[in-house]
């Protein structure tokens, strides 16, 4: 099992993007966070799903998360 980073924001309409920095062409959204999340791991299974159907590797993580405090 592989473990990505998603960055997921609320965009100024009020719903959730969310992108796979290491995924290129990797987004989703959502109406709500729970929603966005959920769409997240959807389409994180669909996209490697097809990279395997195309015999193709699934990339390495190279984001991070790293928490900053102030």
């Amino acid at each position: 099992m592989r473990t990505y980073v998603a960055h997921i924001w609320q965009d100024t309409n009020g719903t959730y993007s969310v992108e796979f920095p290491d995924l290129p062409g990797c987004y989703t959204w959502g109406e709500t966070l729970e929603e966005a999340q959920a769409m997240a791991k959807e389409a994180l299974t669909g996209y490697l799903e097809g990279l395997a159907t195309q015999h193709e590797s699934a990339p390495r993580q190279t984001y991070y998360p790293v928490p900053v405090t102030t």
